[in-house]
């Protein structure tokens, strides 16, 4: 969903009213303005590529952009540039033991092996499926 530029300054204007700020012009977070078209920060360097769908035009045309790192979602921690710097890195997610997080950063690590394992296995498991797999993967993740 988004929203127009006039709607945020209407919620800016609301916010800074409840907060008891009788300016005009909305105060906004450190970095953001109102910019030609939009809202968002002043310029954006660093951003991220979900779901496994870097490549390296992906990442050419995020430096093309002004993008300096970009995070991809391959487990790794090797960092290439493309005309900027690509970063892999490591899933933790919320109920993730604390012995599988600190195993995460020890020199040598199963708990690396076994994402960049798992994630190997599934960019195989697109190619040889193709579009059945990207259907099974968005039936689970309803699910999930």
């Amino acid at each position: 969903m988004y929203i127009s530029v006039l709607k945020v300054k209407i919620i800016w204007t609301a916010f800074n009213a409840i907060l008891g700020n009788d300016e005009d012009t909305p105060d906004l977070p450190r970095g953001c303005s109102f910019g030609s078209g939009g809202i968002g920060p002043a310029q954006v360097d660093t951003a991220s590529v979900p779901g496994g769908y870097y490549s390296n035009r992906v990442g050419e045309t995020a430096a093309a952009a002004g993008v300096r790192v970009l995070f991809n979602s391959e487990p790794t921690t090797k960092v290439h540039a493309v005309l900027g710097t690509v970063v892999g890195r490591y899933n933790i997610f919320r109920g993730t033991p604390a012995a599988i997080s600190g195993n995460l950063v020890s020199v040598s690590s199963e708990a690396r092996s076994r994402q960049w394992l798992f994630w190997n296995f599934k960019k195989i498991a697109k190619n040889v499926a193709g579009r059945p797999y990207l259907a099974a993967r968005q039936l689970l993740l309803r699910k999930g």
